[in-house]
């Protein structure tokens, strides 16, 4: 989410983001979008980031974390009133702890336009999309246990317990946590066809008073399916007969 030109994570991506077991901690969501908690998975809405993903506390500064170096100090983040930040997390994928927030200036360091990461979870998603199969279901599941494995998550996901359908589920759920704020969802929403149903919810984020916390709406999103094409230049489209605009534009 954007707001007021400053990149936030919301509350959907922070639901996405497994235990540390890896169970999954909300299964699916009320007509209100409150949550329906997996009941085994130790998972509470009052505590609801003990025991994460280990990603989810290298991608998402959230109430009562520490930064390690503020002013020469570890600072604490307490968030009581999100609208001031859009959603009440802040974004720290990316950013190096060692500096601290009066040291500026650009770097060297290039902007990653693939991690083998993307080439697994590609694999993992053309494999399961080609054929289905228990043995095509096997050889995804084998590439999405070695990026988390390497993210530190103790128990692996087993094969026999997914269709082609829910694992196709599961592939997106990986792709979403793994390469979230690297440029992906814009277009992985697009090409799965899935923008219009994504993009309606409305933008939910966190608030936090007298230590409860509270899901609460953002802002309510409007998404045309026409989105999911760009329009093309004007002048293009007038310098050729050949050349037709995209529908709904």
């Amino acid at each position: 989410m954007n707001k007021e030109l400053t990149t936030v994570p919301t509350q959907w991506l922070v639901d996405s983001y497994d235990m540390a077991d890896g169970s999954e901690p909300i299964v699916g969501y009320n007509s209100d979008y409150s949550p329906v908690i997996n009941p085994i998975s130790g998972y509470n809405e009052q505590d609801p980031y003990k025991n994460r993903d280990p990603r989810f506390y290298q991608t998402i500064l959230h109430h009562g974390m520490t930064w390690p170096k503020v002013n020469n100090k570890p600072a604490k983040v307490d968030i009581t009133t999100p609208n001031n930040w859009g959603s009440g997390y802040f974004l720290v994928k990316f950013l190096d702890d060692r500096i601290d927030h009066r040291t500026g200036g650009q770097t060297s360091m290039n902007f990653i336009m693939m991690r083998y990461a993307e080439v697994l979870l590609n694999y993992a998603e053309a494999v399961n999309e080609a054929s289905d199969t228990q043995a095509a279901r096997t050889k995804a599941v084998e590439q999405l246990n070695r990026i988390r494995k390497r993210a530190g998550i103790i128990n692996p996901i087993n094969a026999s317990d997914y269709t082609q359908s829910t694992l196709r589920e599961r592939i997106r759920k990986e792709r979403r946590v793994e390469l979230c704020f690297e440029e992906h969802r814009f277009f992985d929403i697009r090409r799965w066809k899935i923008a219009n149903d994504v993009m309606n919810k409305p933008a939910i984020g966190i608030a936090i008073e007298n230590g409860n916390f509270t899901r609460k709406v953002l802002d309510n999103r409007n998404y045309n399916e026409r989105m999911n094409l760009a329009p093309l230049p004007n002048n293009e489209v007038n310098n050729s007969p050949l050349i037709f605009q995209n529908p709904g534009y």
